[in-house]
């Protein structure tokens, strides 16, 4: 019974004496920073094309919702503007503000 309740002590103590630390590198800033493929690494022509649809799939909302955001930072203050709904305090945005 005492070896069920030390189990989990022991394997906490385990996990948290060892600190491994992930290798840290510089950001790069110029697009010759960075790194490219392994060298001998060959990527088949599906591999790139499944890469490439997943990054438009993940990237086209969030560069959106950032585009989205920079416009409403423009905004002055909420309701009509110029004959167009720009924005609410409430977030929705309708005629009847």
């Amino acid at each position: 019974m005492k070896s069920r309740i030390a189990a989990p002590f022991f394997m906490l103590a385990l996990l948290t004496a060892s600190h491994s630390y992930a290798q840290q590198i510089p950001i790069p800033v110029k697009p010759d920073q960075v790194p490219g493929p392994v060298q001998g690494l060959s990527m088949s022509k599906e591999y790139v094309q499944t890469i490439g649809r997943l990054a438009y799939i993940w990237g086209y909302p969030l560069v959106n919702m950032y585009a989205r955001r920079l416009a409403m930072q423009e905004v002055p203050a909420a309701g009509l503007s110029g004959g167009d709904c720009s924005g609410s305090s409430r977030g929705a945005r309708s005629y009847t503000d």
